[in-house]
């Protein structure tokens, strides 16, 4: 805790959260290895000021108001939180990697970061011929239709066709037909983005893999590639341009360092490397 010798790090968790665990588990294993105590704490203890660090695991959608309360209580109180989310930018990716988010979530780092770790996760930048029809791939229902509302005036801009893909298929089947576009539930997400002209979403899975081939992704400010351009861009949608690829490749080297397998939490690589680099 505050004032001892060793710094104290509050994992607040659903209890129960079953995979999402798996990662925070580790976290705590490779805190302790780096001279850190670590603490399972269920979510709804009030007791962030206890903490030097607390982090925060990626829970059911009935469960994100609660964690974004822990972040902001750490927010209000200048306490250091990471944000460990189920996920990973390029499918399929194995060992399956999970975001560790650092005081900025949903955001990658701000600082140049080397580029050795987005070679060795092999993520890279490579163009390929852009397809016609305009993607609009979704996460879940509620920030669909605020994407659905910010979409309604989008053919006053363009005559492409417009393609809406559900992150799942088992997604309502009344939401689905809510849709004024064409529905997709039938392509998988890369067979998508071949005929993709550019992808507006806010999933990172698959905006991510959009920009790496040379797509444009347009999200709003909760995209982890929003600082490509958000909403604002949709006016000209039929002149958008992806990205150059060294920007690409940039970005990806910032994101590959929120990226870690289970294994990288357990043995203290990726806490070392969030209290050496990512608070700094």
């Amino acid at each position: 805790m505050i004032g001892s010798s060793m710094k104290n790090l509050g994992i607040f968790h659903n209890v129960g959260n079953g995979r999402r665990m798996f990662p925070l588990e580790a976290l705590a294993t490779g805190a302790e290895s780096c001279g850190w105590e670590a603490e399972m704490v269920p979510l709804g203890s009030d007791t962030v000021e206890n903490y030097d660090m607390v982090a925060v695991g990626g829970a059911p959608w009935k469960y994100r108001c609660e964690n974004l309360r822990v972040t902001l209580e750490a927010q209000k109180r200048k306490i250091p939180y990471l944000y460990i989310e189920c996920g990973w930018l390029y499918k399929p990716r194995k060992p399956r990697h999970f975001f560790a988010y650092v005081n900025s979530f949903p955001y990658c780092p701000k600082f140049p970061c080397p580029h050795d770790r987005r070679e060795k996760l092999n993520m890279k930048s490579d163009e390929k011929p852009r397809g016609e029809e305009i993607l609009v791939a979704g996460q879940n229902r509620g920030i669909d239709l605020q994407m659905q509302e910010a979409l309604t005036w989008m053919g006053n801009y363009t005559k492409r066709k417009i393609v809406y893909r559900p992150r799942r298929q088992i997604d309502n089947p009344k939401w689905v037909a809510m849709t004024r576009y064409e529905v997709d539930m039938d392509r998988t997400a890369g067979e998508a983005l071949d005929n993709a002209w550019c992808v507006i979403t806010d999933y990172s899975n698959i905006g991510g893999e959009a920009l790496m081939r040379g797509i444009p992704a347009i999200g709003s400010f909760r995209a982890s590639f929003a600082e490509f351009g958000g909403y604002e861009l949709l006016h000209a949608v039929d002149y958008i341009k992806p990205p150059a690829p060294y920007l690409v490749d940039d970005w990806l080297a910032r994101m590959a360092y929120t990226l870690w397998s289970v294994q990288e939490f357990a043995d203290g690589t990726a806490f070392n490397w969030i209290i050496e680099k990512g608070l700094k």
